[in-house]
Parts: C-alpha cells; sequence; structure tokens
C-alpha cells in the first residue's frame, strides 16, 4: 500500500512532526549502534558491572566477618544447599509464605494459603555464614506444636504475635526470636508471622488461624515503611481484599491443611521448574543473539529506558504516603481489632523502624506519624519500639556481625540484641 505524502509535505504541522520523527529515529538508531560497539556505556550496563563488584566485595567483607569470629562460612548457593539437603530428606522445602503464591497455580486454585507446607523441615535462609532451618508446624508457621492446643483450650494463650519475617523469627534460632524470648519469661505465644507479610496478610492470618483460638493479647509488628508497599500490593489481591470488605470472610484455611500442602508442594515444584527452564532460554536467547538483531530490534535503547523508567517508579515509591494510603490502613486496623476482639484479645501496635531508620539522625517521618496516628484513632494500644533501639551505641550494636560498619551496607535483617530488646519492652509493657 503506497502512502501518500503530499498532504504531509503541504502540511507544515506534519512535516514538523515527520522531520521530528525521522528524527528521533536517527538518533535512537544512533544510540543504540553506539552503545553496541561500545562508544557509549548504558547506564544499566555501568549499574550491573557497579553491583557485581560491589557484591563481591560485600560477599568477602562478610566471611571475613565470619570467620573471625571463629566460625565457618558456608559457601555453597541456596539452591546447592536445597539440592543437597532435598537428596538426604526429600520433604525439604524453602520457606513459603503468602507472597510466594502469586502464581498462576494458585490463580487457578482460587484461594490463598497464609503458612508454608506443614510438618517439613524448611529453609529459612542464610544468616551468619550458615543456612538455617526449621520444621514447620501444623499449618507451615514456626511454633512448637503445644501452642496451638494451648490457643485453642477454654483458657487460651497469652500472646498471638503477628507481623512479617521479625515476628516469624526468620533468620534466627527458635530460642533468639521474640516469641521465644517471650516463652522464656513465661509467655504462651502463638506465632502467626510469615516473611513479606503486609497489614492485609497479618489481618487474613489473624482471622484464619484465631478463629477457634483465644487469647489475652494480639501483638502487631508493623515494620516501618516497607509495610506500607506490601500493603499497597495486597489491596489488589482478588482474595485478599475480602477480608477487608467483609469482617466474617474466611477461607476456612484450618479445615483442610491436607489439601494445602499438596497445592504448596505442587506450586513450589512448578517455581523450581520454571526457574530452571527461564534460565535455559536466557541461555538459548544468549547463543542465538547477533549484533543485526540487537541494533534492528534497539535491544540496548529499550532495555536502557526500562531500567530509567524502573528508576523513576522507585523514587515515586519512596513518596510520602497519601491519603488514600492512610484511609486504607485504618480500614485494616479496625478489622484486625475486630478479629482480636474476637479472640477476647486485646489489640497491641508495636512500631518496629526499618533498619534505614535508625541510620538516620533523627526519627521524623511523616510515615510513622501516619501508622501511629491511624492505630490511636482507633484507641489501639500503641508501644513504639523505636527510642529504645535508639539508645543503643553503637547502632551497629543491634545487628550480626558488626552491622553496617563492618560489612559496609545496611544490614537486611535485625539481630539477637534487638530481638531482646523488644521481648523485654513487651513484657515491661503488659505487665503495667
Amino acid at each position: 500500500m503506497r502512502i501518500p505524502l503530499t498532504p504531509i509535505i503541504k502540511n507544515r504541522r506534519l512535516r514538523v512532526i515527520a522531520i521530528a520523527a525521522a528524527a528521533a529515529a536517527i538518533i535512537g538508531f544512533a544510540t543504540n549502534a553506539a552503545m553496541e560497539f561500545g562508544l557509549i556505556k548504558p547506564m544499566y550496563l555501568q549499574a550491573i558491572e557497579n553491583s557485581q563488584a560491589r557484591g563481591e566485595q560485600l560477599y568477602e567483607a562478610r566471611i571475613k566477618a565470619v570467620e573471625s569470629r571463629g566460625m565457618t562460612f558456608d559457601r555453597r548457593s541456596e539452591p546447592q544447599f536445597l539440592e543437597e539437603e532435598s537428596a538426604r530428606d526429600p520433604r525439604m522445602i524453602k520457606s513459603q509464605c503468602a507472597g510466594d503464591y502469586n502464581t498462576p497455580y494458585f490463580q487457578e486454585k482460587g484461594y490463598l494459603p497464609l503458612g508454608g507446607q506443614s510438618k517439613v523441615p524448611t529453609l529459612a535462609g542464610k544468616e551468619n555464614g550458615r543456612y538455617l532451618t526449621y520444621v514447620a508446624d501444623q499449618h507451615g508457621l514456626r511454633n512448637p506444636e503445644h501452642e496451638w492446643d494451648v490457643a485453642r483450650s477454654a483458657e487460651g494463650t497469652d500472646i498471638i504475635l503477628l507481623g512479617a519475617s521479625f515476628a516469624q523469627g526468620y533468620l534466627v534460632s527458635p530460642d533468639e526470636s521474640i516469641s521465644g524470648r517471650a516463652r522464656a519469661r513465661g509467655y504462651n505465644v502463638l506465632n502467626l508471622g510469615c516473611n513479606s507479610n503486609g497489614p492485609l496478610k497479618s489481618l487474613a492470618s489473624l482471622r484464619e488461624f484465631a478463629r477457634n483460638a483465644k487469647a489475652r493479647h494480639v501483638i502487631y509488628l508493623f515494620g516501618g515503611a516497607q509495610y506500607l508497599k506490601n500493603m499497597a500490593q495486597e489491596i489488589g489481591h482478588p482474595v485478599l481484599i475480602k477480608y477487608l470488605d467483609d469482617p466474617h470472610f474466611s477461607q476456612r484455611l484450618t479445615d483442610d491443611q491436607q489439601r494445602i500442602d499438596a497445592d504448596i508442594r505442587a506450586n513450589y515444584d512448578l517455581w523450581l521448574a520454571n526457574k530452571e527452564n527461564r534460565q535455559a532460554t536466557w541461555q538459548r536467547k544468549a547463543e542465538n543473539d547477533s549484533v543485526f538483531r540487537r541494533l534492528i530490534f534497539g535491544r540496548y535503547l529499550r532495555t536502557e529506558a526500562k531500567y530509567l523508567i524502573n528508576k523513576l517508579k522507585a523514587n515515586i515509591n519512596d513518596a510520602l504516603p497519601s491519603a488514600d494510603t492512610g484511609t486504607k490502613l485504618s480500614r485494616i486496623f479496625q478489622r484486625m481489632k475486630q478479629a482480636a476482639e474476637a479472640a477476647d484479645a486485646q489489640l497491641h501496635l508495636l512500631y518496629v523502624p526499618d533498619i534505614s531508620e535508625l541510620y538516620r539522625p533523627d526519627s521524623a517521618d511523616a510515615r510513622k506519624d501516619m501508622i501511629l496516628g491511624a492505630a490511636r484513632a482507633l484507641d489501639i494500644d500503641v508501644l513504639d519500639i523505636e527510642p529504645a533501639l535508639r539508645e543503643i551505641h553503637p547502632v551497629d550494636r543491634l545487628f550480626d556481625l558488626g552491622g553496617k560498619a563492618e560489612l559496609g551496607e545496611l544490614p537486611k535483617n535485625y539481630g539477637p540484641t534487638a530481638y531482646q530488646i523488644i521481648a523485654e519492652r513487651i513484657d515491661d509493657h503488659l505487665k503495667r
């Protein structure tokens, strides 16, 4: 089909647009070619190179920190560890929480588990140079089995603990976790925490697992601004939003753990297989790649654009919270308070700051003000842990292996000292 050019040539506006489009195409092609032949280094490639070099430095610093304390650093990668341990016990699985089920498999199933596979050896992750494993309880969480019996008894338990990895005790031994330290002080604790749980997943966990339980206290460990990001993702989930919209909604997840276990294992096996398939696909693409294809399809320029867009999105996500965020959080807190009261419990909000917050000179944060304000407006008891953590000098003492000063980066997880401080503050607060 021939394109009539006369109208474009005669119309000045169209002529300017056509010239601009041609110029943009030429500049784009030239820029992509310059990137291809090394005349210009794309920012995303520079970022990858910097990240790789930085990663190697941090890895060596961590090895040095571990070995200087007389400990052994396990140099196996996580896939290697899982492969070797699975050969010894085929039931071994990487820790699974609700955030791991945003997959086509569970979309087709139409429900969302809130724990992992029950009663199997589970890998939490790697900390202090060693891999930490545990045996999951009857609902794929991290509790001694008797804690479920106590919670479901007529007398009930002392504490139901909600939250993400910090509540779960993700990368510490059971005795070092908040629930473990509270048990050492005489409390019965049912820990419903699971990695990456934001406010809506925590509400769902309380609704599901405390359905036939009683407690005197429900303590929600709210982990700073990251939980608001988790909430933004959770609001869009078709199952999770039902816990917010309907105060009586339940998936009745405690009724058929055998079915849930089978689905979690099938989803996990698919994830492993897809991971291997993706690696094979990337390898084939690399082998079939050519300069001609990269030039024609503008691969470097397209990847550079994606990199810049993602950086912009990250900056937008770090912006101050909107009024809509505060409204949604208040609704979740209200539902959580109702669920706690249904278990005969008082709800407490325990604020634990993001690790990055502790390395700033002051604690002023609009996100924190919004979180605590939303809780207090509903007469929810608030315990702010940040002042107690800021009393520790230097702040690196709150983390394993010397913290940022020795490792060269912000720690990803709190250490046993922080867990101990928080357990002590909880004990003092509940005894008032």
